[in-house]
Formats: C-alpha cells, structure tokens, sequence
C-alpha cells in the first residue's frame, strides 16, 4: 500500500546535527525522485520547524484542517517537530 507519511516519535527529546537534516532530506530526495511520474518532477521541498497553519490557510492551501487551529492569522510554527514535505508537478517539455 503506498504511503503519504513518515512520523517518528522519540522517547526523549533529540537534536539533530546539520549532517543528519542533509541525510534525511537526501534520504527523502532520493524516494521522492523514485515515486516521479512520466511527465511529472517530484522533489524534497521543504524542511524545518513544522508550520502550524490557520483554518482558513490550511483549506487555501489544500492541507488538513486542524479543528484547534485559530480560524485565522499568521502561520506559527512547532519548533519540537522537524518537517519535511515533497512537492510534484508537470514537467516542462524536455525536463526530466
């Protein structure tokens, strides 16, 4: 069954040095260009804090909804959750 997510959950509070965020965004690079489509470009976006979007942004932007979110304002972020997200789409004619 594909899969859209990957979360882990530490027992004790990690740090992670700048060789092991490069590691895992390669890591996730490499998947993400595995999983591309004919006639699409699929990569490693993104990386960081995660990003706590209001309602309003996040049915803007597509992403789920969190029924805890403030129904509007300026995104906040989760300092104790590094994110990594993938973008796709259609490639230009004779992009690979």
């Amino acid at each position: 069954m594909p899969i859209r997510k990957i979360e882990i959950d530490f027992a004790l509070p990690v740090e992670l040095t700048d060789d092991e965020q490069r590691k895992l965004c390669d890591f996730v690079q490499r998947i993400a260009k595995r999983h591309q489509p004919e006639g699409m470009v699929h990569w490693q976006s993104g990386c960081g804090s995660k990003q706590i979007f209001s309602q309003t942004d996040a049915r803007f932007l597509g992403k789920p909804v969190d029924p805890n979110a403030p129904e509007r304002g300026e995104p906040e972020f989760d300092d104790e959750i590094y994110h990594i997200e993938t973008y796709a789409r259609e490639s230009y004619p004779g992009e690979k």
